[in-house]
């Protein structure tokens, strides 16, 4: 649930929905153990402890040395 403005919700582009509850598709090997979410952004951190982030990184939020914003394809 969100606006997705900057991609936090893991849709893909720039898809403006709130309220609709929308399943994410993920490869068949990945579990998600945790997931968290900011204003703009989204976390996931799966069963073998790699982190997935998503949305914008404006002030670097992602983790990923970047800022800008990152949408899944």
């Amino acid at each position: 649930l969100g606006s997705n403005k900057s991609g936090q919700c893991g849709w893909k582009a720039n898809i403006k929905q709130s309220g609709v509850l929308k399943p994410c598709i993920t490869p068949k090997d990945i579990v998600f153990a945790k997931i968290a979410c900011g204003e703009d952004f989204s976390v996931a951190l799966d069963d073998k402890g790699i982190l997935y982030t998503t949305g914008s990184s404006e002030f670097g939020q992602l983790g990923n040395g970047e800022t800008g914003e990152y949408f899944v394809t």
